[in-house]
């Protein structure tokens, strides 16, 4: 069976091996066994297409593998621990040409930390309380494409001579409706979608440095609720994202990029 999305590449895979490699970043042991089970699962795609490389338990360790072993693939873990913030982390997986699916039950559109990911080209975000065989397999063998998240960043208007004032603009969502068909099924609620659309559609510099979470919240306490599966495989343990080394929310400081 042929999926979408993946092609063999020697590249990226072991020495003596023709398939694609893939990387876990986690430190939970029960999710590189989940994860494990399913590639390896004679009954999954994922067996013919890909080899397991050896996971990471941290980000910095992520990095080394990836760097020496340069995966196809990478499966990363918001909650996996270490010195480095998951901005930098991110994008130095990216520059091994890697792609990232990450996973992360803790943040929405809005959030600075997504903002940055879809920066470096991590387009696979899984914002979900759980994550079913259905979905990965989804993720995996039907990349998503910029539409697809671009929600999730402010865009820069900048004058044709490169200097002066920069405007930040919101994507309107009619606009990421007629180009993308993942959006409202990935991402999408009502509680969502009337926070956004509240927002002013133009964002100037003096209020650049706001969180743009902030603004877009701004009206209530709401949480945006993602669609419940009828097959969860695996519910992500809800440990608390770790606030030190500046990590999390305040990952980027607020004029990151601007």
């Amino acid at each position: 069976m042929t999926y979408s999305g993946i092609s063999s590449n020697r590249r990226y895979s072991d020495e003596n091996d023709d398939r694609n490699s893939v990387m876990f970043v986690t430190g939970q042991p029960e999710v590189k066994k989940f994860l494990f089970d399913l590639f390896t699962n004679e009954n999954l795609p994922f067996k013919n297409d890909f080899v397991v490389l050896p996971d990471a338990v941290t980000r910095e360790r992520a990095i080394d593998i990836a760097s020496e072993r340069r995966p196809r693939l990478i499966i990363f873990f918001e909650t996996t621990a270490g010195t480095l913030s998951i901005s930098e982390t991110i994008h130095r997986l990216r520059l091994t040409g890697a792609r990232v699916i990450y996973i992360s039950t803790q943040r929405a559109i809005g959030d600075l930390v997504l903002e940055a990911l879809v920066e470096c080209g991590v387009y696979d975000l899984i914002l979900d309380e759980s994550i079913t065989i259905d979905k990965l397999i989804d993720y995996v063998y039907h990349p998503r494409q910029y539409p697809d998240v671009a929600a999730f960043r402010r865009y820069k208007v900048v004058p044709d001579s490169g200097s002066g004032k920069t405007a930040f603009q919101i994507p309107d969502l009619s606009d990421i409706r007629r180009f993308s068909t993942r959006f409202t099924e990935d991402y999408l609620t009502d509680p969502v979608a009337q926070a956004v659309e509240g927002v002013g559609n133009r964002i100037m510099d003096d209020t650049a440095n706001q969180s743009f979470g902030q603004r877009v919240f701004s009206q209530g306490t709401q949480q945006p609720q993602y669609p419940q599966h009828q097959q969860p495989v695996y519910r992500p343990v809800q440990q608390p994202v770790q606030q030190n080394n500046n990590f999390g929310l305040g990952d980027l400081p607020e004029d990151f990029g601007f």
